[in-house]
């Protein structure tokens, strides 16, 4: 974790505060405040499978306590290339008072790559495992009629009409594993009534 106590990030010294010190070895890590919080999620390494691990942040660089594991592979959506993936946490806030982590399941290398969700109440205790609902089928997945492979690992971000978009990196070809030939996409998306996001490239 670096910090600069300059306002402009090119400017100032840029100090080394430490690595986050989490219990498990893992990869991903992302941070999101929420309800005057900060927390950390990561893809862990459990045994011959990954993990989504959430933990409360006491300040910028460093974890509290507990470190939870809310989410691990058990459809068979998350376990494709011969192996058994949650990575690439990103988190989003609904419309209506939920909030969202997408992840990436399956092997990067798999065609069948594609992006979960987990939903909780905003107003719940996102350090409690059974506040989280996981997607029974991938929200985002690979389309041979869109020419679109191995769809994961994303991001959000909000136009300035107030459109909401979906970042992502795919392949354009089928058998492309994680190569080089990946390359990023944007879609748009738009909320369902019952305040989930909805992604149109599943369509």
């Amino acid at each position: 974790m670096l910090e600069n106590a300059s306002a402009d990030p090119t400017q100032g010294e840029w100090i080394d505060k430490g690595m986050l010190k989490t219990h498990l070895s893992g990869i991903d890590g992302t941070v999101f405040d929420h309800g005057g919080k900060r927390y950390f999620v990561y893809s862990a390494y459990v045994g011959d499978h990954s993990d989504l691990v959430i933990a409360p942040m006491s300040n910028p660089w460093t974890l509290g306590e507990p470190q939870v594991d809310i989410a691990h592979p058990t459809y068979a959506w998350e376990m494709q290339g011969g192996r058994k993936i949650l990575e690439g946490p990103e988190f989003l806030k609904g419309p209506g008072g939920k909030v969202f982590l997408s992840y990436s399941a399956s092997a990067c290398w798999s065609d069948d790559y594609a992006l979960g969700l987990l939903e909780a109440h905003g107003d719940g205790n996102l350090l409690d495992p059974s506040s989280w609902r996981k997607s029974p089928a991938p929200v985002l997945h690979g389309s041979a009629e869109r020419g679109v492979y191995a769809t994961g690992h994303n991001g959000f971000f909000k136009a300035p009409d107030g459109q909401d978009w979906i970042i992502y990196h795919a392949n354009g070809g089928p058998d492309w594993k994680c190569t080089a030939r990946r390359a990023p996409y944007i879609e748009p998306f738009h909320w369902s009534p019952q305040g989930t996001p909805v992604f149109d490239g599943t369509r």
